[in-house]
């Protein structure tokens, strides 16, 4: 029930041979310009009844248990922590499987390559957000991203667990306790050496323009759902690793404003997605953009000014 691969193989109070490798390859976070995150670990929902005794996979289930018992008692959430299986066969006996869940099943199963929160489902077939015409791109219709029994339902009949997982600008519409919550159900659900690659507006550019943008109850989704959160690398970071992903920065900015950008930042694009708001691909950054300028073409409002740093992309 445990994938097994060399140097992983571990003993621990819980028996011989669990596999909780956390090291080939990395969580990678870029900051907005973006976050990446990756990780190695011990998942797949149809092995749900074996998860929650894999040491690498406690620290994401007691995630699940506090959001997911968030409005219950404080003996509900200790049945969820001390029993995880048990938790685990009451999601599989409860859940709802919806039309839009069974037809994202046929597309999982074909590809690993999962998009979130991008407005887009899986209605017309595969998308493009991480390899052109073979990305799923879902809705909160096929996966509720703050349900686990959700995850589940998606992936429980897959081969193979997800691979990749991209949400570019989305996690800003989040608060930290639901981000929270979707990492750990991320962690849970991606295959072994599984990366989740994030974008956000970074809340450590300079730009006063930008952060009077992107601010708090600002900037609507396609949905409607405005920014709830600024993120930054000193904010976001610790949320995911507190599940157990292990961070590779990409892209951002330091506390004192300073841009970073890694020199192996654009190198997987094409294996996990190209974040279209970054510095080597938003058209906006480049030379001679025309400032002040506006991102939504209906406002007579020039949100962003030509009040950047030397050195600073525009976005």
């Amino acid at each position: 029930l445990f994938p097994q691969s060399r140097n992983s193989r571990r003993e621990n109070q819980y028996g011989r041979g669990l596999s909780c490798k956390m090291s080939t390859s990395r969580m990678r976070l870029l900051f907005a310009l973006f976050f990446f995150l990756s990780a190695a670990f011990l998942s797949g929902s149809s092995r749900l009844r074996k998860l929650p005794t894999a040491p690498c996979l406690s620290k994401a289930w007691d995630a699940l248990c506090i959001a997911e018992k968030s409005n219950s008692s404080l003996l509900a959430y200790s049945k969820c922590r001390v029993r995880p299986e048990n938790r685990a066969n009451w999601i599989a006996d409860t859940r709802v499987v919806t039309d839009e869940t069974i037809r994202a099943r046929g597309l999982v199963s074909l590809s690993d390559k999962l998009s979130i929160g991008s407005s887009l489902d899986t209605s017309a077939g595969f998308c493009d957000q991480i390899v052109p015409a073979f990305t799923v791109c879902t809705d909160r219709k096929e996966l509720d991203l703050f349900k686990f029994a959700s995850w589940i339902d998606l992936f429980e009949h897959v081969r193979k667990p997800p691979g990749v997982i991209l949400a570019e600008h989305v996690l800003e519409h989040f608060s930290p306790s639901q981000v929270l919550h979707l990492a750990a159900a991320a962690f849970l659900s991606l295959q072994p050496g599984g990366v989740f690659r994030v974008a956000v507006p970074d809340g450590y550019k300079p730009s006063p323009s930008y952060q009077q943008w992107v601010r708090a109850g600002s900037t609507p989704s396609g949905l409607g759902n405005r920014h709830i959160v600024t993120y930054n690398v000193d904010s976001l970071i610790p949320i995911f690793r507190s599940v157990g992903f292990q961070i590779k920065l990409r892209e951002y900015f330091d506390f004192s404003g300073r841009f970073i950008s890694a020199p192996d930042a654009y190198v997987d694009d094409r294996a996990y997605g190209k974040i279209t708001r970054s510095w080597r691909h938003d058209f906006r950054n480049a030379e001679g953009f025309p400032l002040p300028w506006s991102p939504n073409p209906k406002s007579t409002k020039k949100d962003l000014l030509n009040d950047t740093r030397v050195g600073e992309p525009v976005y």
